[in-house]
């Protein structure tokens, strides 16, 4: 196996630790459960590796199908699993609105649609720039929400910000992918 698809994979595993140590999150006041800070590693490795497995993948020439089907895939289970589980802490109720979440995951369903009628014809249809900044703005606002938790009250107005500048990438980015997506399928 590639060493990209390897890094992927890894990513999918921390993923998965974290989610589960998510769902096993008691729910209590910020601050009051180690866990969080499990929960926050894990998701914080995860997070800052998505640009590594992409990055070997063109340094080495070890691009492949798998690569660009298997990233976004953890790049969704990721964002999306942990928003979902964030959403039964009483504590950031007022961080985390349900709607937001909605969009993201009707926004993750759009693009994996997109992409899976694209890429039937044959052409590529990898993520662009937009698509990288949505992730990582994703990547800050998960992980303000899971500091939060965790008892820095500091991550609050972090959490906030980002809400917002994730919601205006996830609808931006969910547009321009509507748009070559209409180019490229030629509708």
């Amino acid at each position: 196996m590639k060493l990209p698809n390897q890094i992927t994979l890894g990513r999918l595993v921390l993923t998965i630790v974290g989610l589960v140590v998510l769902a096993l999150h008691p729910l209590v006041a910020p601050g009051a459960w180690w866990g969080t800070w499990v929960v926050f590693g894990l998701l914080f490795v995860a997070s800052a590796t998505d640009a590594l497995d992409g990055y070997v993948a063109r340094r080495t020439g070890q691009t492949s199908r798998v690569g660009r089907r298997l990233d976004p895939f953890v790049d969704k289970i990721l964002i999306c699993g942990t928003l979902i589980l964030l959403l039964r802490l009483p504590s950031l109720a007022e961080l985390l609105p349900a709607w937001f979440v909605v969009v993201v995951v009707a926004r993750e369903f759009f693009v994996t649609t997109v992409r899976g009628m694209v890429e039937a014809t044959g052409r590529s249809f990898a993520a662009d720039n937009l698509g990288k900044w949505k992730m990582t703005a994703q990547c800050v606002f998960v992980a303000a929400l899971v500091a939060y938790q965790g008892g820095w009250e500091w991550t609050r107005p972090v959490a906030v910000a980002f809400l917002w500048i994730s919601l205006a990438l996830t609808v931006l980015s969910g547009l321009n992918y509507q748009r070559k997506a209409w180019h490229a399928l030629e509708l």
